[in-house]
């Protein structure tokens, strides 16, 4: 509605100084025409650049640079074109290879766009200021129009197409709660597409979520966050209680990560062949290198170290085959753990700066150590599970 208003203004400044400088009314010319059809969707371009510019200076990567339908999206290491539901005029969408200076990040990220805008309002406005004919005039004019549009996105607002840029700087200022929720939905995407390591995703956010979730639906899947990111850390105690949490929230349409992963940990770290191949039958759903390291973990667990040599061998060939990312590091080395050949950093943030809410079980005085297993636990959950599915 401003933002309607904010451009009926400067339309009516427009016809204002057009009619007394002596310049026809705007009628349908083909320069008009061309700042009607081209105008918008120039001025979004340039909006969207401004983001665009912005994050690749940061040394962030894009996944999608989006303007009405036309789409660019990235998968792993190829870019395709596609044409895609229009929700909204323009959108560009970035991962961080790092989370050290993400609210910064965000920050700039979220400016660079309103900026851009303001940039060709400038140059919009000068030339329809000095234009000498009436198409030329009005064809600027239009185009001023439209960048206001987009300079006004610095407004917060939401609405059903998303949320303004004005509202993302808004929750990266000030709203601690719904930032470490937008950092959470992006730790996995960072390690899938740049070197970022799970043990160096921000540790005081994985914790925050895991603790505190948004809902009920996200709280297994943020435990298995601090799962994997504890694990990748060398946290065994940490990453198996977080485990515990995660398959006690697990449901039959829950991501196969969760089972396969269960079946991993409790062959190498809590040596309990019997419930890691029950995790391991549990799961159907194929995911090819994990299956085959959870494999390995219930072979080495049931000491058949041959079998469970050819199974990493050819879990690391089919890793090694796709582009390298930190989260296939991750892979890579859980699979060497198996063989005892990966060493973890001597220097690592410490899990005690993290307190947990009263009540909870994440981070308490007595860890459960890594040789005892929680059979009782995992024999429940799985049985739950079952009679689910049932």
């Amino acid at each position: 509605m401003v933002i309607t208003l904010a451009v009926a203004v400067q339309t009516f400044l427009q016809l204002q100084s057009g009619v007394g400088r002596g310049l026809d009314l705007p009628s349908l010319t083909w320069p008009v025409a061309i700042a009607l059809l081209l105008g918008l969707p120039f001025a979004v371009l340039f909006h969207e650049f401004g983001h665009y510019l912005a994050g690749i200076l940061q040394k962030m990567s894009c996944l999608r640079f989006a303007v009405g339908p036309i789409e660019l999206s990235r998968n792993s290491d190829k870019w395709s074109v596609r044409r895609a539901q229009v929700r909204k005029l323009g959108a560009v969408a970035f991962v961080p290879s790092t989370f050290a200076h993400f609210k910064r990040q965000s920050v700039v990220l979220a400016l660079a766009g309103p900026m851009a805008s303001l940039l060709t309002w400038f140059f919009f406005t000068y030339q329809w200021r000095h234009a000498q004919t009436a198409s030329f005039f009005w064809t600027w004019s239009l185009c001023a129009d439209w960048a206001l549009a987009g300079l006004l996105q610095i407004m917060p607002y939401r609405s059903a197409a998303g949320r303004s840029d004005g509202w993302n700087l808004w929750e990266a200022l000030c709203e601690d709660t719904t930032f470490d929720q937008q950092v959470g939905a992006m730790l996995v995407p960072s390690s899938n597409l740049t070197p970022l390591r799970l043990r160096d995703w921000p540790e005081d956010v994985v914790c925050r979520n895991a603790e505190h979730p948004a809902d009920p639906e996200s709280h297994s899947y943020h435990c298995y966050l601090a799962y994997v990111h504890f694990l990748d850390a060398g946290y065994f105690e940490a990453a198996g209680r977080y485990l515990d949490r995660c398959l006690a929230l697990r449901a039959p349409d829950s991501p196969p990560e969760y089972a396969l992963e269960a079946a991993y940990f409790y062959a190498l770290h809590r040596h309990d062949a019997v419930t890691a191949a029950k995790w391991l039958a549990l799961e159907t759903r194929e995911k090819p290198w994990l299956r085959l390291r959870a494999r390995a973990a219930v072979e080495m667990a049931a000491n058949c170290p041959d079998a469970a040599r050819r199974l990493v061998e050819e879990a690391l060939q089919m890793i090694r085959a796709v582009p390298p990312s930190g989260a296939h590091q991750y892979d890579i080395d859980r699979l060497q753990e198996i063989g005892g050949q990966v060493s973890y950093p001597t220097s690592m943030p410490s899990v005690t700066r993290f307190t947990p809410s009263k009540g909870s079980t994440a981070g308490g005085s007595s860890p459960r150590k890594t040789n005892q297993p929680a059979t009782a636990d995992a024999e429940s959950a799985i049985a739950a599970i079952q009679n689910a599915a049932g």
